[in-house]
């Protein structure tokens, strides 16, 4: 290689034409596993194959402009979704992590009663969850992060005072890393007991974007229907409670505010007439949206009030 020559070794492979083959093939017990070249064309690809029949290109490299395609997708992304207090793992190939920690929702506040001939409100319907999202780096965690469950708000609990008793607010869902809690999805208020004037809605909880409110009692006409459009990408507002007017005439509960309305969307309770209100949907496809239904309000026949429901962490690993 010295006499007469640059120090420069190539081996050169030629085909005859651009629809040829000129590749290596990488094989395992006579069956095909990856094959690297010009394969039926001129720019360099890499196949793999599980079975040696089936292949995915995997990587093309454009002959002409260099650029690098890769039609399966370059990287690896995993979704994990928290129902309950837990641990989470951070993935070794994790470059990062988008983390969505969704409150609980506040609960629904009981009926007032009183005397035949007074106008008698049903409770407010509890508040959605608030959300709170962010992009953290996993060079910037700790190799595991908690997660702790927002639980739904109590109900407001029926009795003999003349106005009804108001809800618990949800609780708190949060992401810790060693020991320092990094994200925070608060609690939906608890809607209030109703009285002979008002029965109030609970608030959604605070988050980027405030999350949907509950329905307000009302005597005149069916009670009011959770809310679904202040967040539409959020959970729906619980309904308020029916109420009776003066005249002894029941009202209706209220829809649960339905959620998602822009992603995946989650149906609310349907309203009670003379009897409780239906349970929300839960998020139908939790890995894609997270939002859920509010729940609807009860009957006028119902003192007490409905619990709101937990809370929800989700995170997505990206490599």
């Amino acid at each position: 290689m010295t006499e007469g020559g640059d120090g420069d070794l190539r081996i050169t492979l030629n085909k005859e034409a651009a629809a040829d083959v000129l590749s290596l093939l990488f094989q395992s017990g006579y069956g095909g596993r990856a094959e690297l070249g010009l394969i039926g064309n001129d720019d360099l690809t890499l196949k793999v194959s599980a079975d040696g029949g089936d292949w995915r290109t995997a990587m093309v490299v454009d002959r002409a402009s260099g650029g690098v395609a890769f039609p399966t997708g370059a990287g690896r992304v995993e979704t994990t979704v928290f129902s309950a207090n837990g641990v989470y793992v951070v993935p070794a190939w994790a470059r990062r992590i988008e983390a969505v920690a969704v409150g609980g929702g506040g609960g629904g506040g009981s009926g007032a009663s009183g005397a035949s001939g007074t106008a008698r409100y049903g409770g407010g319907g509890g508040g959605a969850g608030g959300a709170a999202v962010a992009i953290l780096n996993t060079a910037n965690l700790a190799p595991s992060l908690t997660i702790g469950i927002g639980p739904g708000g109590a109900p407001g609990s029926g009795g003999a005072s003349p106005t009804g008793a108001a809800a618990g607010a949800g609780g708190l869902s949060t992401l810790s890393s060693g020991g320092v809690v990094i994200l925070t999805g608060r609690g939906g208020s608890g809607g209030q007991g109703g009285s002979a004037t008002a029965g109030a809605a609970g608030a959604g909880g605070a988050g980027s974007v405030v999350s949907n409110a509950g329905g307000a009692g009302s005597v005149t006409a069916s009670a009011g229907a959770g809310a679904s459009l202040t967040r539409p990408d959020g959970s729906g507002g619980g309904g308020a409670g029916g109420g009776l007017d003066a005249a002894n005439v029941a009202r209706s509960g209220g829809a649960g505010g339905a959620g998602g309305l822009v992603v995946v969307t989650a149906a609310g309770g349907v309203a009670g007439s003379g009897a409780p209100g239906g349970a929300g949907v839960v998020a139908p496809a939790a890995t894609l949206a997270w939002p859920g239904g509010g729940g609807g309000g009860g009957g006028s026949s119902v003192a007490t009030g409905h619990a709101g429901g937990a809370g929800l962490v989700r995170i997505t690993a990206i490599g």
